[in-house]
């Protein structure tokens, strides 16, 4: 009878103790959940710069003057090329860190004709920033044009731990940009280059987040 009973509380105590486990492990899963559910999460981008970058003044070799003398349909001096203006405007403000406004998508305005210099490459600079009180997890970088002929040229990101990556089109931006993780009022830089062609574009810049604890 005593041999039945220590078995009986042998086995009560692995099973309290199995309970006790599980428990633990679901109270810490449902804290980390409860954390993140119930913080702030706030995300946006903001223009650092944006211009030309290039010869100055722009004298390309499609577009010198011609010998003295000689006569080139087509051909213009070097002071008649127009270089590419550039200009940034930005949607609604989302968050801000330190005072400074970040907005839900930044607006690279690109005007130019044919008669613009090629040799001149329109930039932007960018930093995107999270206010929220939990860290974010970057899941994309999107760039919708408006017009005809633009597009990315090269890219360069700066990440809050120090390290940088490059490279020279869309797709290796967003593998590069994808899963970076940002903790509360930390920020990223992006330097992009974009190439055109003879008719002005917008390029909208805007940003895709999530928990940190999530993937997708």
């Amino acid at each position: 009878m005593m041999k039945k009973s220590m078995m009986a509380l042998l086995v009560l105590l692995l099973a309290l103790a199995a309970i006790g486990a599980g428990f633990a492990r679901w109270s810490d899963t449902l804290q980390i959940r409860l954390d993140a559910e119930s913080g702030n999460l706030s995300v946006g981008v903001r223009c650092l710069d944006c211009g030309n970058l290039g010869q100055e003044p722009c004298r390309c070799k499609e577009n010198v003057e011609p010998p003295e003398g000689a006569e080139s349909e087509g051909m213009k001096s070097p002071e008649d090329v127009k270089p590419p203006v550039i200009s940034c405007s930005t949607g609604s403000q989302v968050c801000k860190i330190k005072g400074v406004s970040y907005y839900e998508y930044v607006d690279i305005n690109i005007h130019y004709s044919c008669d613009c210099c090629s040799c001149q490459t329109p930039f932007c600079n960018l930093e995107i920033g999270n206010e929220g009180t939990i860290p974010a997890r970057i899941k994309d970088i999107h760039l919708d044009w408006y017009g005809q002929g633009g597009s990315l040229k090269k890219w360069k990101a700066y990440f809050p731990n120090g390290e940088t990556s490059s490279g020279v089109d869309l797709v290796s931006l967003q593998e590069a940009v994808n899963a970076a993780l940002l903790e509360p009022e930390q920020t990223m830089r992006l330097d992009l280059e974009f190439s055109y062609g003879c008719s002005s574009d917008t390029c909208r810049i805007r940003v895709d987040y999530s928990l940190w604890n999530r993937r997708f």
